[in-house]
């Protein structure tokens, strides 16, 4: 199968939805499909020195149109942008990858265009190409989009004013030609479905994040300590007052029984909002460690004796984290500070999993703690690993995209 691939984030670019689509790009590749992949210039680079680009180097050369660097020709370009498609949720960059796809349109022939990431943006742009040139046109929703149907914490959930409802208006006048609805989790395309009044019965295709791994290493004890990880942001979407709590009963549990244990955060985000007065110094066994490179991370992985994922607090998670595809794929025990009611607690079946920690400061705390007493007392640790680790391996999700897209001829 040929695929044309339209977004604005790609590798090496330092954002998840950058890496998802990075990874499902060569697992396309790897199945034998061909792949060819508009984009905006990076414009998050990985931390220097990170090592990267070795991860990324089979996949293909992306087309990126050049921008104007000035500011003021920045604003004039996304302007001109909304007027053409009629749109406030358009940025400048549009049509450049617009008329870069028509130039490849023009000289290859695809069975299927995917856009995505942004989703509702891009939209315009799939339902203009499909138009034109009569190629099956796949929407991919990583995330919600445009950002106000997130859910709280992260947003209302629903357009919040004028320019939301028009912005909606317009991509679902666009999303209605879509030939395929793609989304990580069928919870989220539930929530698509309903933001946009779309019937997404046929055409919805649960397509999940790929899951990773660096080379298999023994857990990593410095100095005698048991390390349960965290990778990834920590914004203050997620970091409420809960699991701030959940925290600062750690630091005087752990200090307490004086276990040779602790828990490293490592993200480029940080936001002291919620979490002022929970990561202390060196000493503390809760800390915040700074940033790392994909690789690097991957790496950290495998040298834990346990990892951490940490979601929102939320009434109903809809949300597939891509860091927990990783956290699956490595094989470590895995610690999810997750809602009771949400995509992560229907895969691994809820508390009856012993690294599901719910998001009640009391019991996630018990339950961390209880982990690490075992890791101390070098327990068996095989049944917090991650039970469904397949569904997240590169040639399991290329063939449900694959054999979802063929399903709808």
């Amino acid at each position: 199968m040929r695929i044309l691939l339209i977004t604005q984030t790609f590798p090496p670019e330092m954002r998840a939805e950058a890496f998802c689509v990075g990874k499902l790009t060569m697992a396309l590749q790897d199945s034998g499909h061909h792949v060819s992949v508009v984009c905006r210039k990076p414009s998050h680079l990985p931390p220097d020195g990170a090592q990267d680009a070795g991860l990324w180097a089979r996949l293909p050369v992306p087309e990126q149109p050049a921008e104007p660097q000035a500011r003021s020709m920045r604003k004039l370009g996304a302007l001109a942008a909304r007027m053409r498609f009629l749109s406030p949720g358009i940025g400048g960059f549009l049509p450049k990858l617009y008329r870069h796809s028509r130039a490849i349109l023009e000289r290859d022939s695809f069975d299927w265009i995917v856009t995505g990431s942004p989703s509702s943006p891009t939209a315009h742009l799939g339902w203009a190409l499909k138009r034109r040139y009569g190629v099956r046109w796949a929407c991919l929703f990583n995330d919600p989009s445009p950002w106000c149907l997130s859910p709280a914490p992260y947003a209302s959930g629903n357009a919040e004013g004028l320019c939301d409802r028009f912005q909606i208006w317009r991509a679902r006048a666009c999303l209605t030609h879509a030939d395929a609805i793609l989304a990580p989790t069928r919870r989220l395309l539930q929530l698509i479905a309903r933001g946009y009044a779309l019937d997404v019965d046929r055409r919805g295709i649960v397509v999940p994040h790929i899951g990773w791994r660096s080379r298999q290493q023994d857990a990593l004890q410095c100095n005698g300590c048991h390390h349960v990880v965290h990778l990834g942001s920590l914004v203050h979407h997620r970091s409420s007052r809960l699991l701030a709590a959940t925290l600062i009963a750690l630091n005087e549990q752990i200090r307490d029984r004086r276990l040779p244990a602790a828990l490293r955060f490592f993200g480029p985000s940080l936001d002291g909002r919620w979490l002022e007065g929970v990561f202390g110094g060196d000493a503390d066994a809760v800390r915040y460690c700074g940033t790392l490179g994909y690789a690097e991370s991957l790496e950290t992985m495998q040298k834990a004796s346990g990892l951490m994922l940490v979601e929102a607090v939320m009434e109903t998670g809809v949300y597939l984290p891509s860091k927990l595809a990783d956290y699956a794929a490595s094989g470590r025990p895995v610690l999810m500070f997750s809602p009771p009611n949400g995509t992560v607690a229907d895969l691994v079946g809820g508390f009856s999993h012993p690294g599901f920690l719910g998001q009640d400061p009391d019991v996630a705390s018990a339950r961390i703690i209880q982990f690490l007493e075992r890791a101390v007392a070098g327990e068996d640790l095989s049944g917090y690993r991650f039970p469904t680790a397949d569904v997240f391996a590169p040639e399991s999700v290329a063939g449900a995209l694959i054999g979802g897209l063929e399903s709808l001829r």
